[in-house]
């Protein structure tokens, strides 16, 4: 079971944990006492490329976009989301989830957000100069996380430089001179 907290800033990399639990990640999670599942998914929609990677993206297209008893109800957040997904990705579609989870920020007046989404990156947008890892094996599973060298390399470089701007903006305070 995870527990999470309160913090005054979420920057969201490749992942849908902040909107729910996946079912492929076998535990719940807690969010002010309240206890969400893991979010349920199809099997069959695991796919095998021709290396024998897995590609697991499509696993929750069947799972319906409102199902409101898997979201965590970051609406009531006070604090900053930076979403950065890779549109390359082949473990989630990352870009669908932040986009799901934008969509419910909006329908609550919410603006606290900004989305960095890159085309041609893969799950694992790291620091710059990171080599690009398009597959591992993680939990006994072969999983190909896609990603091109190039448009992935620029977007580490891109995402780095954003993460370093929101938390700048977002966490230091702007002091004046009283002088």
């Amino acid at each position: 079971m995870i527990q999470l907290t309160a913090t005054p800033v979420s920057a969201l990399v490749d992942e849908p944990v902040h909107i729910r639990a996946t079912g492929l990640i076998p535990f719940q999670m807690v969010y002010h006492g309240q206890i969400h599942q893991p979010l349920p998914h199809s099997a069959q929609l695991i796919s095998t490329n021709a290396l024998g990677l897995l590609e697991l993206y499509r696993t929750f297209e069947t799972t319906q976009v409102g199902a409101s008893q898997y979201l965590f109800p970051i609406e009531e957040a006070q604090g900053q989301f930076l979403f950065i997904v890779g549109e390359g990705d082949k473990t989630i579609n990352s870009k669908a989830h932040a986009e799901q989870a934008i969509g419910q920020l909006k329908r609550h007046g919410k603006n606290n957000w900004t989305l960095l989404s890159y085309p041609g990156a893969g799950h694992l947008i790291e620091p710059p100069y990171s080599p690009l890892c398009c597959a591992s094996t993680t939990h006994d599973l072969r999983l190909h996380w896609g990603g091109e060298v190039i448009p992935h390399a620029a977007a580490q470089e891109h995402a780095w430089k954003e993460i370093q701007r929101f938390l700048r903006k977002h966490l230091i305070p702007d002091v004046t001179s009283q002088l």
